[in-house]
């Protein structure tokens, strides 16, 4: 499949002329874009602390589970 290529015009100004902004544009970001960047560190970390969360709660799983076959072994507790 083939795409066509957009024609991109360029506009050349006389030397000294500056391009004029519209009074609407400012420099500042707009809204959008500040709540992406604000809101993307608390989701990185909780993916992140997400994920720790998991293997801790995996591994304290995998822990009791050992602790509690040594309690429920009749024989461990009694020689005779």
């Amino acid at each position: 499949m083939m795409f066509a290529q957009s024609d991109e015009t360029t506009v050349k100004f006389p030397a000294g002329h500056q391009a004029q902004r519209h009074p609407e544009s400012s420099s500042l970001p707009s809204a959008s874009s500040l709540l992406i960047s604000l809101a993307t560190a608390p989701v990185l970390l909780g993916i992140v602390g997400g994920r720790a969360l998991s293997e801790f709660v995996q591994q304290l799983g995998l822990a009791s589970e050992e602790l509690f076959r040594a309690i429920a072994c009749p024989f461990s507790a009694f020689q005779t």
